[in-house]
């Protein structure tokens, strides 16, 4: 999709292109960098269908976690 971009990086333009502030929990200074640099990715509607294409829904199940 984009060259040399990390999976989790697509993750993060993806959120970022659909409007929602990722909240991002890096406990190294180079997963800080490579999400920083995620914010350079600029996914145009074409890409944002090819990844929506490849989700299924799935049945939600409720556990016992408290909600």
């Amino acid at each position: 999709m984009k060259g040399g971009a990390t999976p989790a990086q697509i993750a993060l333009a993806y959120t970022v292109k659909k409007g929602f502030i990722p909240v991002i929990g890096a406990n190294k200074i180079e997963y800080l960098e490579s999400d920083i640099n995620a914010l350079d990715i600029k996914l145009t509607d074409d890409d944002v269908k090819i990844i929506e294409s490849k989700y299924r829904p799935h049945e939600i199940i409720q556990g016992n976690a408290g909600y």
